[in-house]
């Protein structure tokens, strides 16, 4: 699920084939679907360095076998435990206890929580019966100097890039490397851990262990690999995923996808599961075990607003936010 293999294709046989696709559903879908945001919260995620997209609407759930009853065609493919790990700049009571005494000699810094407060998470993932860590990054995708951080809240549709592998992190982090250093020194490079204490003042703050499953449903799309995944935490919380995965996209058939993925949803009857502005596993995880600290952070740099949750606040909300714009809030689709 971590990494999206990139492969030669061109991108106007890849937007044909999957307008062909939605051609239908879109057709009489002139007008911009305001509502979408209430119904759910997308978001986009494209691989570092291409154009590798995973378009994703989040549900909450109670057990697998409700939601394979739901899905009736739906066929497990595959099931991975691993263990993950995030890392920012947080206070040394809220380093993890395993890592306090080695992050009292971190970087000083007077940035708290500065990756979680830009919307951007750096993880270290160990798959269960693998020696191989796995390291990636997730920050807001930018075009033209904006983010989704620039839209406001009840109408945002994250859009985020990664990066994947100590290569990518380091160059995004700028914590680039002498790699003539150990050859001319004997002294050993430092590992991305280290650097990132040593440098950045980074360390871990949170983990647990998580359960992912992966089910194939119908109908497929060309070009585009569909998929529910359900994250079974070790902390407690459920959450799903309708996942769509394409190769080689641009921003605005991806919206598209979007809005079809939320017709998609009503079909495989997943539609009442969804939770408006669910909250992320890392962010239900700070809710549960830091909501006075770090998830006020995230509160106060304008990435939770937990009322959000409720249906008929966040209509009235964003009913406000259209106004601004000269426009006015759809009625459902049901």
């Amino acid at each position: 699920m971590f990494a999206a293999a990139r492969k030669i294709t061109t991108a106007t046989n890849c937007y044909q084939k999957t307008s062909n696709v939605l051609k239908t559903g879109l057709k009489n879908n002139r007008k911009f679907n305001t509502n979408k945001q209430i119904i759910s919260t997308y978001g986009l995620t494209q691989k570092a360095f291409s154009h590798d997209v995973e378009i994703n609407i989040q549900f909450l759930y109670e057990n697998q076998e409700t939601v394979m009853n739901i899905l009736k065609e739906g066929k497990l493919e595959s099931k991975i435990n691993y263990d993950i790990t995030y890392y920012d700049n947080v206070p040394q009571n809220e380093v993890l206890p395993e890592y306090a005494e080695v992050a009292k000699n971190r970087a000083a810094t007077t940035n708290e929580y500065n990756f979680t407060t830009k919307d951007s998470w750096l993880m270290k993932i160990k798959h269960e019966g693998k020696e191989a860590l796995e390291w990636r990054m997730t920050y807001p995708f930018v075009e033209s100097n904006k983010s989704h951080l620039k839209e406001p809240l009840v109408s945002r549709a994250p859009m985020y890039t990664n990066a994947l592998g100590d290569r990518e992190i380091r160059r995004y982090l700028n914590l680039q490397q002498d790699m003539t250093q150990e050859a001319r020194t004997g002294k050993k490079l430092a590992t991305l851990e280290e650097d990132l204490r040593n440098r950045l003042g980074v360390v871990p703050f949170a983990t647990y262990k998580v359960t992912e499953s992966s089910i194939t449903i119908h109908p497929k799309l060309d070009m585009a690999n569909l998929q529910v995944i359900l994250y079974d935490t070790s902390f407690g919380y459920k959450l799903g995923k309708l996942v769509c995965f394409v190769q080689n996209i641009n921003k605005e058939l991806a919206a598209e996808l979007a809005d079809h993925l939320q017709r998609i949803l009503k079909v495989a009857g997943i539609k009442p599961l969804v939770q408006p502005h669910a909250r992320k596993l890392i962010e239900e995880y700070l809710y549960r075990n830091r909501k006075d600290t770090h998830y006020k952070a995230m509160e106060q740099a304008g990435l939770r607003d937990d009322r959000l949750m409720d249906k008929e606040y966040a209509k009235e909300q964003l009913s406000k936010a259209l106004e601004t714009k000269g426009k006015t809030l759809e009625a459902d689709e049901e």
